[in-house]
């Protein structure tokens, strides 16, 4: 079954989080050495990228950081074959995920909207970020 990484996590590993992640799956944890990935398997090869899909995938990113990770996020509807293929492909890329993690360890990304002052806000200016899970 196809396997969907959201980010790799550095950190004290935990039991498989009580969270689902795309199309409602569970995510669980894949053991990477010292550090692990959150991960749901997939029910088709190929991921469609809807917004629902991208919320869930952002949702999965955003309760690892709230949970006090650092993490390396994965581009989304990248699949990968199996848990095996996928650890191969991490440890071939071992040092861009090193250099990765040097740039996020500690940190967080953040968004910011800025509107023109005197400019009334429209209704795409007034809706929140959070809500739309950018």
């Amino acid at each position: 079954m196809a396997v969907h990484l959201y980010g790799v996590l550095e950190g004290p590993a935990t039991s498989a989080p009580s969270i689902t992640g795309l199309d409602g799956r569970p995510v669980r944890v894949l053991p990477l050495g010292e550090r692990h990935a959150w991960v749901s398997d997939a029910a088709a090869p190929r991921l469609e990228a809807t917004p629902k899909r991208v919320r869930e995938h952002d949702a999965v990113l955003r309760a690892a950081i709230e949970a006090g990770y650092s993490v390396v996020p994965s581009l989304f509807g990248r699949l990968h074959a199996d848990d095996r293929s996928l650890v191969a492909t991490l440890e071939q890329r071992a040092e861009v995920v090193d250099t990765a993690m040097g740039l996020v360890r500690g940190r967080v990304e953040m968004s910011l909207l800025v509107v023109p002052s005197g400019s009334p806000p429209s209704a795409e200016q007034g809706r929140s970020v959070e809500a739309e899970g950018a």
